[in-house]
């Protein structure tokens, strides 16, 4: 059975979000294994998985179209490198797992984005679903 016969609707971040949730509560680990990756390699949903430290584990194809990046450079940059300097989340806190951000592209350009946090998923990483870019 597939994912939209589910239910869910890989275009929606919060529907996303209650698939990833449901194959945590029950604990499928393949599935959900499998399923992160379809959505990184999604041209359409924007994802971030990030280690503890701030380092990047793994970006979706849509992010690095969006950022101008190479997979690889992005891989190497530590988070702070993509955030305008001071701004790590609204107003410097978490509000029930979302935020925004301001990110810097490759041309220097910056790019507003929102994301949901998505916690422990892995044992070793958050990941993040970004939506509703507004240009600056």
């Amino acid at each position: 059975m597939g994912i939209a016969s589910k239910g869910y609707d890989l275009s929606l971040p919060h529907s996303i979000y209650e698939y990833l949730n449901t194959l945590m509560l029950e604990q499928k680990k393949i599935e959900t294994e499998t399923f992160l990756d379809t959505i990184f390699n999604s041209q359409n949903n924007l994802f971030i998985m990030l280690s503890f430290d701030g380092s990047i584990k793994k970006v979706s194809s849509a992010l690095v179209k969006l950022l101008d990046y190479s997979e690889e450079d992005i891989l190497v940059l530590p988070i702070k490198h993509l955030l305008l300097k001071g701004n790590f989340g609204l107003n410097g806190k978490f509000n029930n797992y979302y935020f925004q951000n301001i990110i810097i592209k490759k041309n220097k350009s910056l790019l507003p984005i929102k994301w949901r946090l998505i916690p422990d998923v892995l044992e070793d990483a958050y990941i993040y679903i970004g939506w509703e870019i507004k240009p600056l």
